[in-house]
């Protein structure tokens, strides 16, 4: 029996066992979930008013080459605004796997970009789905 290889993820994440095409061999990923109020804001110019942008239920995906003799995981992160929720209150187990089935393929697609040298987008920033 092949075991899993996980370097004892920290800070929350779990080992994520997924089928991404054969990519996930590559990787050792963990993931995590959160839900994360934004601190932006735009001001009516008329009125003066600030609105803020909705909250959001976050994805963590840590991840680090199997190869790599040193273990330092870099993290792609994904999510979800409060209108695509199930309710607008509160999150379910439902949005979580609703976000994590939308963001399969943006993770495979992300650690494609990784392993060719390349930075993808949800490196840098939260990408929405």
């Amino acid at each position: 029996m092949k075991k899993d290889r996980c370097h004892n993820h920290v800070n929350g994440f779990k080992h994520f066992k997924v089928d991404l095409g054969g990519i996930e061999k590559e990787f050792d990923l963990g993931f995590k979930f959160d839900t994360l109020e934004s601190d932006s804001f735009n001001i009516d110019p008329k009125t003066g008013v600030k609105s803020y942008a909705e909250p959001y239920i976050i994805l963590y995906i840590s991840f680090s080459p199997v190869a790599s003799l040193l273990r330092d995981p870099k993290t792609l992160c994904y999510g979800l605004t409060r209108m695509k929720w199930e309710k607008a209150t509160e999150v379910s187990p439902q949005d979580k796997a609703h976000l994590l089935e939308k963001a399969k393929p943006q993770i495979k697609d992300d650690l494609k970009m990784v392993q060719e040298g390349g930075n993808p987008n949800s490196l840098l920033r939260t990408e929405m789905l």
